[in-house]
C-alpha cells in the first residue's frame, strides 16, 4: 500500500531491484538485523517502491519509499498503476526533473494521507454503527468530547453528528441519546450558572438537554447550526411535497386526464424531459453528508455563491488570501481570490469591492509587473485584473491553476461575439416596449441625460458583464436610478442571473424547456393560461398575441424547470414586467433568481419563505413604528393579507410604476431588505391616513391602493429612515423565525391528513395521530428526494411499530403485493414508495372492506399482468391471502378448493378465470361462506 514518503536506509547488499525506470524503482529488501526500515528493524522480506530523488544516494542504500508490502502481487499492483497512469505524463527532460520529483513527492504524500484517513474513517463508521445500530444508514460526520448534564450529575462522553441526527454516547454505561435534527426547535449557548461553555438543545416534545463543550465551543456551535439548518431544508421540502399531495387528493378525481397530468407535473423529471442534473433549481436538493470535509464544503460553497451571486452549480475549488488586486486603473484592494470551474473572483476584506470574471471572457493570463511588483494579469477585451501575492511560490501556483481552469472553460466555447456583449446588445430590442410604457404612464419619464452618461462612463471604465467591479460607485448608481434602456441588463448583473444563463445557454436549456412545454401538460398549465390575460393588460404588448406568447413560454418553461414549485400567482405580473426590459431568456433566468435565490420559498405552495419574511417585517414594524403597529392591531386590520401580496408581487400594481422600477433596481442588488424597507416606508407615509380611521376594513382599503404615493418621497424614506436595515441582519432573523414557520407547516399538514383520513376511513383520531407519529419516525432519515414516503423495508418497520399481528402472518411476497396494490391506487405520483395518506386509506379497505371488496383486492394483487384473469396457482395465492386478512381458518385445503373451482367452472382457452366468474360462482354463494367458516 502507499505510505507517506519516508527515508529508507538499508545495506546495499540486501537490496534486489525488481523493476526500474528514470523516476521509480521497485526493490526487494532481504531481512538482516542491521536493516532499519522506517525506524523499525525488519525481520522478513519486504518490497518497496521508491522515488529516485537526487538528495538520496541509492547506491549507498538510501531510498525514498512511497509504497510498501510483504506480498509481491500487491506491490506490483501499485507499481502497474503508477506506470500506467503517472509515468507516461512525466517529462524525461533533465531541466524539469527536480520540479517533477518534488511534485511527485507531494502527490504521494497526499495520496497516502488520504488512504490513512479513509482507513480511520472506516473504523469510525464501524464504531459509530456499533454504538447506534438503529440508524444504520447514517454516517458520522464529526464527533467531539462533551459532557451531558442530568440535573446536577454529569456524564462524560462524545457527541456524534450525522446528516439527520445528533447522538451522545457516554464513556461509561449504555444510556445513549439520539435526537433527530428535525425534532429540534432551538440550539442556544445557554445553561445553568455552573456550566462551562454551555449548550442547550430543545426538542418539539418539550424536552431540554444541557451539554458542556470541552473543546472548540465556537466551532462546534457553528457546525451544529449548519447541520440543523441543512436538515430543516429537507423538512421543508418534505412538507411541501405533502401539501401538494393533499391538494391533489382534495381536488382531483382519480384516473381522469387531469389527474394523470397532475401526477406528471409533480413527478421528478425523468425520461426525455429536458432537465439535466446541473440545471436543477437552486438550493432545493439536500444530500446526505458523509464526512466533515463535505460539510465544510457545503458551507464554503454557499458563502462563495452568495457573495458573488453565482448559481449553486459553481463550486469553490481554491482560495488565496492576503492578495493585493487592482482592476484596470481602479484603486488597489486587499482580500481574497477565489477560483471555481468557470469564474475567478476577487473581493476585498471589507466586502466593499468585488468582481467575478467569467473565464470564457478571458483572452490571456500572464505574469507581469504591476506597480513594480510581479503580478498575475487576467486580461479580457475591455478589462485587466492584476493580482499580487505575498510569496512568489503562491503567485506561480495561482497562475498555474488559473490557466488550467481557463483552458478547460474555453475549450468548447465557440461563440463569436463575447457573451457579455451579446447580453448587453439584447437590451436595445426592448426599447419599443419601454417607449410604449412611457406613453401609457405619465409618471414614467426617461432618466436624465446626466444619469445615463454616468452609467455609460461607469461601464466603459469599470467593465461589462462578467468583469463588472461591484463597489460603492456601482451601488450609488443603482440607488440613484437605472436608465430604462439599461435596466434589464443591470437587473441581470445585480441578481446574478446572468451567470446562470451563461452556464446553461450553451446547452440550449431554455429553448429545450420551451419545446417540451409546448407538447406536455401539467397542473401549472391551466393555472398559467387562466392568468395570462390578467398580466399588465393595459400595456399594448400584452394586448398582442406576441406578448402573450412570450409570457406563456417563460412561465411554462419555469414550471418544468422547477416542477416542485410549478406556478404561483403573482409570477405572471412579475414576468410581464421583466419582459418589458429584457429578452425572454433573460426573463426566465431572472425568475429563477427571484424564486430560488433572492426570495427562496416565497413562491412555494406553502409560502413558507414569504411567511418568515412577513414575521420579520411585523417585528420591525412593532419596534420602529410602535404607535402605528398598536393602532393596526387595535383596529383588527388584516396586515399580512395586505403586505404579503406586496412582497410576492414586488409591489407591481400596488405602487406607481416609477416607484416599482426603482424598488426593483435596488431589490435585485440587495434582496429582501428592499421589500421590508419599502413596506415600512409605505406604512410610514400612510400613517396619517391610517390613524384617522378606527375601522380595519377602511384601513385595508386604503393600503390596497397606494398609487397616490410620491415615488421620490418613498425612496427617500426607504434610504434615509429605514436604510439601516441590512441584508445580513435579515438573514439572521430568517434563521431565527424559520423553525416556527416549519412547525406551523407541519401542524397544518398533520391536521389535513388526519382529518381527511378520519372522514374517509373511520380510523379514530387517536389511531391516526399515533400512526402519523410512527410514520414520521420511520421516515425521519429520508432524503428530500423521496420525502415522507416508505419503501418496503420501512413499511415493514412501520407496520411492526403499529403492532399489526395480521401483517406478520402474511408472507413477504404477499406483503409486497399489498404494497403494490395500494400504490396502484395512488393518484399523486407513480414512484414505488407510499406516503402516509394513501397507505392508511389503502390499509383501511384491506382491513375493513366487505367480503367482495377484499376479494377484489386480493384478486388485483395476484393479477400480475393486469388482464383481469388468474391462473390456478394465482387463485391459490389469492384465496390464501384472503384467509389471512379475514382472520378465518379455512375448513379445508385452499389448493384443493381452488382446483375444485377450476373443475366446476367453465375455464376459457387461456386457462384462466375472470374475477366475475369467481365472484358469481363463489363469493355470493354458501359454498364460499361454508368453506371459510364465515358466520
Amino acid at each position: 500500500m502507499l505510505i507517506k514518503p519516508n527515508t529508507l536506509s538499508v545495506a546495499p547488499t540486501s537490496v534486489v531491484v525488481v523493476h526500474q525506470n528514470e523516476f521509480f524503482e521497485l526493490i526487494l529488501v532481504k531481512p538482516r538485523r542491521s536493516i532499519l526500515t522506517l525506524g523499525l528493524f525488519s525481520t522478513k522480506e519486504t518490497y518497496y517502491i521508491t522515488l529516485l530523488v537526487s538528495r538520496l544516494d541509492s547506491a549507498a542504500g538510501h531510498y525514498l519509499a512511497i509504497a510498501q508490502s510483504d506480498v509481491l502481487k500487491d506491490i506490483e499492483s501499485e507499481w502497474n498503476f503508477i506506470i500506467k497512469t503517472i509515468y507516461p505524463n512525466l517529462s524525461l527532460s533533465e531541466d524539469r526533473r527536480e520540479e517533477q520529483l518534488a511534485f511527485l513527492e507531494q502527490k504521494f504524500f497526499l495520496e497516502a494521507q488520504h488512504t490513512e484517513e479513509q482507513v480511520i474513517r472506516n473504523e469510525n463508521i464501524l464504531e459509530f454503527h456499533s454504538l447506534f445500530p438503529t440508524i444504520p444508514s447514517e454516517f458520522c460526520i464529526l464527533d467531539y468530547p462533551t459532557v451531558l448534564w442530568k440535573g446536577t450529575t454529569i456524564s462524560k462522553g462524545r457527541i456524534y453528528l450525522t446528516s439527520h441526527f445528533i447522538c451522545f454516547a457516554p464513556d461509561r454505561g449504555t444510556d445513549r441519546l439520539c435526537l433527530a435534527w428535525a425534532h429540534i426547535v432551538s440550539i442556544t449557548r445557554e445553561g445553568l450558572i455552573s456550566f462551562a461553555n454551555p449548550l442547550k438543545i430543545s426538542t418539539n416534545d418539550g424536552k431540554t438537554f444541557h451539554f458542556s463543550l470541552i473543546i472548540r465551543p465556537d466551532e462546534i456551535f457553528d457546525v451544529l447550526q449548519e447541520l440543523w439548518h441543512l436538515a430543516l431544508d429537507e423538512v421543508v421540502l418534505k412538507e411541501e411535497q405533502i401539501m401538494r399531495s393533499m391538494e391533489l387528493i382534495f381536488n382531483t378525481v382519480p384516473n381522469t386526464p387531469t389527474a394523470r397530468a397532475r401526477r406528471l407535473s409533480f413527478s421528478s423529471p425523468s425520461g426525455d424531459i429536458p432537465v439535466t442534473p446541473k440545471a436543477q433549481p437552486q438550493n432545493r436538493q439536500v444530500n446526505k453528508l458523509a464526512s466533515a470535509e463535505e460539510l465544510v464544503n457545503v458551507s464554503k460553497n454557499r458563502n462563495f455563491q452568495r457573495k458573488f451571486r453565482l448559481p449553486d452549480l459553481e463550486k469553490l475549488q481554491m482560495t488565496w488570501t492576503g492578495c493585493l488586486f487592482r482592476a484596470s486603473t481602479h484603486e488597489n484592494g486587499k482580500g481574497t481570490v477565489s477560483l471555481s470551474k468557470h469564474f475567478v473572483c476577487v473581493s476585498d476584506d471589507a466586502n466593499l469591492q468585488k468582481v467575478a470574471v467569467a473565464l470564457v471572457e478571458v483572452a490571456e493570463i500572464t505574469v507581469t509587473l504591476d506597480q513594480g511588483e510581479p503580478a498575475a494579469c487576467i486580461r479580457t477585451r475591455r478589462f485587466e485584473l492584476f493580482i499580487r501575492t505575498a510569496q512568489g511560490e503562491l503567485l506561480a501556483d495561482m497562475v498555474h491553476q488559473l490557466t488550467i481552469n481557463w483552458k478547460v472553460a474555453t475549450f468548447n466555447h465557440t461563440k463569436g461575439k463575447t457573451t457579455a456583449q451579446r447580453f448587453f446588445d439584447e437590451t436595445a430590442k426592448c426599447l419599443p416596449n419601454i417607449n410604449l410604457l412611457r406613453k401609457i404612464n405619465d409618471a414614467l419619464e426617461p432618466e436624465s441625460a446626466r444619469n445615463t452618461a454616468r452609467w455609460v462612463q461607469f461601464f466603459e471604465t469599470r467593465g461589462y458583464s462578467f468583469t463588472l467591479v461591484r463597489n460603492s460607485d456601482f451601488r450609488a448608481l443603482v440607488r440613484s436610478g437605472v436608465p430604462d434602456e439599461m435596466r434589464g441588463y443591470v437587473w441581470q448583473l445585480s441578481s446574478g442571473s446572468i451567470y446562470l444563463r451563461m452556464l446553461l445557454e450553451e446547452d440550449g436549456y431554455y429553448s429545450s424547456l420551451v419545446a417540451w412545454s409546448a407538447t406536455h401538460h401539467s397542473i401549472a398549465t391551466d393555472e398559467i393560461e387562466r392568468d395570462l390575460n390578467r398580466s399588465l393588460p393595459e400595456h399594448p404588448f400584452y394586448k398582442s398575441s406576441e406578448g402573450i406568447a412570450s409570457l406563456r413560454r417563460v412561465l411554462h418553461a419555469y414550471s418544468w424547470h422547477n416542477p416542485a414549485l410549478g406556478y404561483c400567482q403573482a409570477m405572471n405580473i412579475v414576468v410581464a414586467t421583466l419582459l418589458l426590459f429584457t429578452s425572454e431568456e433573460s426573463a426566465f433566468y431572472l425568475l429563477c433568481s427571484i424564486c430560488e435565490v433572492i426570495l427562496p420559498g416565497s413562491y412555494s405552495r406553502a409560502l413558507i419563505g414569504a411567511q418568515i419574511d412577513q414575521t420579520i417585517f411585523e417585528g420591525m414594524l412593532n419596534s420602529r413604528l410602535p404607535d402605528l403597529a398598536a393602532h393596526l392591531k387595535k383596529t383588527n386590520t388584516p396586515l399580512s393579507a395586505i403586505t404579503l401580496p406586496w412582497a410576492i408581487s414586488l409591489f407591481i400594481g400596488y405602487l406607481p410604476l416609477r416607484a416599482v422600477l426603482r424598488i426593483l433596481d435596488w431589490f435585485f442588488l440587495r434582496g429582501i431588505e428592499t421589500l421590508i424597507q419599502a413596506s415600512l416606508s409605505v406604512l410610514y407615509l400612510s400613517k396619517e391616513r391610517i390613524m384617522a380611521h378606527d375601522d380595519g376594513y377602511i384601513i385595508a382599503t386604503i393600503l390596497k391602493d397606494c398609487m397616490w404615493i410620491n415615488p421620490e418621497k418613498l425612496l427617500q424614506t426607504m434610504f434615509n429612515v429605514f436604510g439601516d436595515i441590512q441584508l445580513h441582519d435579515v438573514e439572521i432573523l430568517r434563521r431565527q423565525h424559520r423553525i416556527q414557520a416549519i412547525v406551523d407547516l407541519q401542524k397544518s399538514n398533520r391536521h389535513s391528513q388526519v382529518s381527511d383520513l378520519e372522514e374517509k376511513t373511520k380510523f379514530s383520531t387517536s389511531e391516526l395521530e399515533n400512526a402519523y407519529t410512527l410514520f414520521k419516525k420511520v421516515t425521519i432519515a429520508n432524503t428530500a428526494s423521496v420525502g415522507d414516503t416508505v419503501d418496503f423495508a420501512q413499511l415493514n418497520e412501520f407496520m411492526s411499530s403499529l403492532g399489526t399481528a395480521w401483517w406478520q402472518r402474511i408472507k413477504q411476497d404477499n406483503q409486497i403485493r399489498i404494497m403494490k396494490q395500494i400504490k396502484a391506487k395512488d393518484v399523486v405520483d407513480s414512484v414505488p414508495r407510499l406516503g402516509f395518506h394513501p397507505l392508511m386509506a389503502g390499509l383501511w379497505v384491506w382491513l375493513n372492506g366487505d367480503l367482495p371488496t377484499r376479494f377484489t383486492l386480493c384478486f388485483e394483487a395476484y393479477d400480475e399482468d393486469k388482464d383481469g384473469k388468474v391462473s390456478p396457482d394465482e387463485l391459490v395465492g389469492c384465496l390464501d391471502l384472503l384467509t389471512k386478512i379475514l382472520h378465518h381458518a379455512p375448513k379445508g385445503d385452499v389448493t384443493a378448493f381452488a382446483l375444485m373451482l377450476f373443475d366446476k367452472l367453465e375455464v376459457p382457452q387461456s386457462g384462466k378465470l375472470t374475477k366475475e366468474q369467481i365472484r358469481q360462482e363463489v363469493i355470493d354463494k354458501p359454498l364460499f361462506v361454508e368453506f371459510f367458516g364465515i358466520a
